[in-house]
């Protein structure tokens, strides 16, 4: 009984203040109640695309993260469009995957130290001390983040959906001796500690970039 309301706001890019950047709602859907969200948002994103307006990344619910890959997911990735969401406490933390690490479902340098792995937002009542403890632990585990280099394709040799990255080194967030060009980097760039042995290392660890399938 009743109705669903979709509001879809703009928000300003990471770095840009929301004074330079407004929230501004950019379109409203009402649908009948228990309506899908899915069904409901892809076409709702398609028309804002179409009127102009670049949508590159989209901030959801959690409740989001339960749909299937056909029906949400893949249906991003097919735009270009990544997701941000507030996982589940069960979803987080350190998955080795072809001997990268994906944390918190991005896949991130295999000597990423331990205690940044697993990294619990403060919640309701904590102090600014506790908030800004966090956003430095966040700041450091990002150096340790691989950077995407190509979005979703399909592999002409495997016929599997992927995407490549490269790993932190490469991108000059590190540096690292097992790329060796990377240790000419400014004295500020942190080292990797622990690298894994190059005989074991990925192919993260060797290779200019690598391809992550949808199976990560």
């Amino acid at each position: 009984f009743g109705y669903d309301l979709y509001g879809f706001v703009s928000v300003p890019p990471i770095g840009i203040s929301g004074e330079e950047h407004p929230a501004l709602i950019r379109r409203i859907e009402l649908r009948p109640a228990s309506s899908s969200e899915a069904t409901t948002t892809i076409p709702a994103l398609d028309a804002l695309t179409e009127s102009g307006l670049e949508v590159n990344k989209v901030i959801i619910d959690r409740g989001f993260s339960y749909k299937t890959a056909n029906t949400w997911a893949n249906q991003l990735r097919d735009r270009d469009i990544e997701q941000v969401l507030d996982m589940h406490p069960a979803e987080r933390g350190r998955i080795d995957h072809h001997g990268i690490a994906m944390i918190d479902g991005w896949p991130h340098c295999p000597a990423t130290p331990q205690q940044l792995e697993a990294l619990n937002r403060p919640g309701l009542g904590s102090t600014k001390k506790e908030r800004q403890h966090f956003d430095t632990d966040i700041e450091e585990r990002s150096r340790y983040a691989m950077r995407r280099t190509k979005g979703w394709s399909t592999s002409p040799r495997t016929g599997t959906a992927c995407e490549r990255y490269e790993c932190p080194a490469e991108a000059g967030q590190l540096r690292c001796p097992h790329k060796p060009h990377s240790m000419a980097a400014p004295a500020e760039v942190p080292v990797v500690l622990n690298p894994p042995r190059l005989a074991d290392a990925p192919t993260a660890c060797v290779q200019r970039t690598i391809a992550v399938d949808d199976t990560a």
